[in-house]
């Protein structure tokens, strides 16, 4: 888990320094002048979901790729106004899939660096209480107090550019695994 804080922070700085004090032109300059500062630090989050049948078999499989909202969590956490002290995977859906939770659906999960060292792999297992279709997901982080914070988020809607809805029966189970990469 120290591991896994460390290189969250390490990221986390340098998305800062690449982010402070430049303009669009200084970046674009600075980059093709080949400044260390000037480049780019982005961070990518590339999701496998698996609708798995009661009998353990694979009744829908869809990978995409996210867009990141985690920036002012990511302020906060490097001016030390909140914590990163776990991650959550969440899903939403029509009808609502987990009543009892609102709107969204959200698990715990497990994260560990990936075999790159510069990577976050991010696995929860979530078993919605009604049956419907996933419209949207999130990777979330849990700040202090508990409060889950939107880390990475993607409309499953095909108008949004998205993969398409992902059917799910009140008897599956959603496997989720979510790599988040930084360049």
């Amino acid at each position: 888990m120290k591991k896994l804080v460390g290189l969250v922070a390490a990221l986390t700085l340098a998305l800062t320094v690449a982010a402070c004090g430049t303009d669009t032109a200084e970046t674009a300059a600075a980059a093709g002048s080949g400044d260390a500062l000037g480049e780019a630090v982005t961070v990518h989050g590339s999701w496998e979901i698996d609708v798995v049948d009661p009998d353990g078999s694979v009744a829908e499989s869809i990978a995409f790729h996210n867009e990141f909202v985690g920036q002012e969590l990511l302020t906060d956490i490097l001016l030390g106004d909140d914590n990163a002290n776990g991650w959550a995977i969440a899903i939403a859906g029509d009808p609502v899939l987990c009543p009892a939770a609102d709107l969204f659906c959200s698990e715990g999960a497990t994260a560990e660096a990936g075999d790159d060292g510069m990577s976050i792999v991010v696995t929860a297992e979530i078993r919605p209480t009604n049956g419907g279709d996933i419209e949207q997901v999130e990777g979330r982080i849990f700040g202090d107090g508990g409060v889950q914070r939107a880390f990475s988020r993607k409309s499953m809607a095909t108008a949004d550019g998205g993969p398409g809805v992902v059917p799910v029966e009140a008897d599956q189970v959603v496997q989720v695994e979510v790599t988040y990469t930084f360049g």
